[in-house]
C-alpha cells in the first residue's frame, strides 16, 4: 500500500547498508521471518547512537528524549570516552525520572541533568500512561497528566547539537515541535522509525533539511527496532 513512500525512502538513503538494511527489513516483514533481521543487524550496544554516523566532537551538546534510566547516556558516555560539552536526559514517566536521577548523580559527571517533561508538537500538557517501565508513553488513556514542551521553546536546549528520540510512536511530533531548531542548527538526530514513522520522518527531516544525509539501521528482532539517522 506504501510502495511509493518506500521507493522515495529508498532512493533518498546514503549509502549501501541503509538500502540493504531496509530491503533485508521489508523482506522480513513480508515473510514474517526473523532471519532477516538477524542479517542486517548492527551491534546493539550502539543502537541509536552509531558513532559511525554520527562522528562525535568533544563539543556535543546532547539531548536524549525518552531518556528512560540513562542507559543511552551510559552508552554515549562510554563511546565519546566522556568527552562531551553538555547532556540532558528528558523522561517523563515519574518512577523513570528518579532512577534517571539517581543514575546521573552516582556517574559524578559535570553538566548531565535531567528534565521532566513529555516533548511533543507544542506546549501545555498531554495524557501519560506512566509506570509501565520503557513502554510509558503518551495516549488520551493515560493515567497521569504531565507538562509537555517543544523543543523550539526549551530555551536551555537552543543550542543542542544532537538528539536523539525514543518516545513509543511520537517521534514524528517531537520533531515537528523542533523544526525551527532543525532548520537553525541542523543538528544531528536518531529516532525509531516503527509503522509509517519508517518513511514519515525521513522525508519531513528530508524536506526541512534537504542536505541532511539520510541513514536506516536496525537492532534487534522485531519489527520495533528500526532506527533513522540524519546528520
Amino acid at each position: 500500500n506504501h510502495m511509493n513512500e518506500l521507493e522515495e525512502l529508498y532512493l533518498t538513503l546514503a549509502d549501501d547498508r541503509s538500502r540493504e538494511t531496509l530491503v533485508g527489513f521489508l523482506k522480513g516483514v513480508r515473510e514474517n521471518d526473523a532471519e532477516y533481521f538477524c542479517r542486517i543487524n548492527g551491534d546493539s550496544r550502539e543502537k541509536l547512537l552509531d558513532p559511525r554516523i554520527l562522528q562525535y566532537t568533544d563539543n556535543e551538546i546532547f539531548v536524549d528524549i525518552g531518556a528512560f534510566t540513562g542507559d543511552t547516556i551510559r552508552e554515549f558516555l562510554r563511546l565519546t570516552g566522556g568527552k562531551y560539552r553538555k547532556i540532558t536526559g528528558i523522561e517523563a514517566d515519574r518512577k523513570n525520572f528518579r532512577v534517571l536521577q539517581t543514575n546521573i548523580s552516582e556517574w559524578k559527571m559535570q553538566n548531565i541533568s535531567a528534565c521532566e517533561v513529555a516533548v511533543g508538537e507544542s506546549d501545555g500538557v498531554t495524557c501519560f500512561v506512566t509506570d509501565l517501565s520503557e513502554s510509558s508513553c503518551r495516549a488520551d488513556s493515560g493515567n497521569r497528566q504531565v507538562e509537555m514542551r517543544c523543543l523550539d521553546t526549551m530555551e536551555e536546549l537552543q543550542d543542542l547539537t544532537f538528539m536523539k528520540i525514543s518516545t513509543n510512536g511520537c517521534d514524528l511530533k517531537v520533531l515537528q515541535g523542533a523544526r525551527n531548531l532543525i532548520l537553525r542548527n541542523k543538528p544531528k538526530i536518531s529516532a525509531y522509525v516503527s509503522g509509517a514513522l519508517l518513511w514519515e520522518i525521513p522525508k519531513y527531516l528530508y524536506g526541512l533539511v534537504p542536505e541532511y544525509k539520510i541513514y536506516c539501521r536496525h537492532y534487534g528482532t522485531g519489527v520495533q527496532a528500526m532506527i533513522c539517522y540524519a546528520v
